[in-house]
């Protein structure tokens, strides 16, 4: 198939340093890919550069180097919080990305950060739950659905904001359906993205209730404003290119709440250890036979213009 169409990166990261957190530790930015924690270093992306960092240059090369067009940058807890560095971004590049906002969720200022970033294309809230990279880490009891995070949800509302959420492991605490289903009730014309096809890792499949609950987080996306984003299964899924794992997982979450429903990201720069740009781009493009160009077309660009509406054609 010819690649004369639309490509949207949908989960892509900008950072000029590494101040975040790891298990509720403080984590920074060392040299050669590497982020220091309190368990020890991690090889968070290739030795590429002396200095641990993937400015918006490096990033719009990469794309123009593929021909995407367009990309959403995300934040996560562990690479820190980049409010201002995303808008300079977009300031930068306004036709090029939808940026996202990160707050701690029990900060007093938290409300107040979200009216200061949330206009124009930094119109998305990122929320990571995990224990291990997310705010359950800090926050062990963290709740999405607690009185605390009422005056959030009306800003999202207010602002009409989308909100991206990475729920962390199956079995993790993070992992809140029931409370996210009824936000999404109370929020019904907002949009959510549910990250990385509700994050299966290797060994998944084995357990019954992971698969149920995993399954139950992904009917979540057949409800009108609620879509799945795909980055990074292949990395979790520990798969080798052209990723058939991955290509499984994809074809169940098609056949579950239809192509129309899922976002391609490719999750750089730390996904760059496993994959080149190249391949995570064709695992979708060359290597799903059981896709139609019309649904790959959707995949890989044409969903995000009706997700984002910095983004519509």
């Amino acid at each position: 198939m010819e690649e004369s169409f639309l490509l949207v990166d949908s989960h892509a990261h900008i950072f000029s340093s590494i101040d975040g957190y790891k298990k509720g530790k403080l984590a920074h930015g060392l040299r050669y890919g590497r982020i220091k924690t309190a368990e020890g270093t991690d090889p968070f992306f290739p030795a590429l550069l002396e200095d641990i960092r993937f400015s918006i240059d490096m990033l719009v090369e990469i794309m123009d180097r593929h021909g995407v067009e367009k990309a959403v940058l995300l934040q996560n807890p562990y690479i820190g919080i980049h409010n201002e560095e995303i808008a300079a971004a977009i300031h930068r590049y306004p036709d090029r990305f939808v940026g996202t906002i990160q707050v701690d969720p029990l900060k007093e200022s938290a409300v107040d950060t979200i009216n200061a970033f949330g206009h124009g294309a930094q119109s998305v809230l990122k929320f990571e739950l995990s224990e291990n990279t997310g705010w359950l880490g800090l926050h062990p009891q963290f709740k999405l659905d607690a009185p605390y995070m009422s005056g959030i949800w009306e800003a999202v509302a207010d602002l009409h904001l989308q909100v991206i959420l990475d729920l962390g492991p199956i079995d993790g605490p993070g992992y809140q359906i029931d409370a996210l289903d009824g936000i999404m009730a109370r929020l019904d014309n907002t949009t959510f993205i549910l990250e990385h096809l509700g994050l299966p890792e290797r060994g998944f499949a084995d357990k019954p209730q992971s698969v149920k609950r995993r399954n139950r987080c992904l009917a979540l996306a057949k409800k009108p404003k609620v879509y799945l984003g795909m980055a990074a299964v292949a990395n979790l899924m520990g798969d080798e290119y052209p990723c058939p794992a991955m290509l499984s997982l994809l074809r169940q979450a098609v056949d579950l709440v239809g192509a129309d429903k899922i976002l391609w990201g490719s999750d750089i720069p730390s996904t760059l250890k496993d994959f080149t740009y190249r391949q995570m781009l064709d695992a979708v493009i060359k290597h799903a036979p059981f896709l139609s160009e019309t649904e790959i077309r959707k995949i890989m660009g044409l969903n995000a213009t009706r997700v984002f509406p910095s983004f519509a054609l």
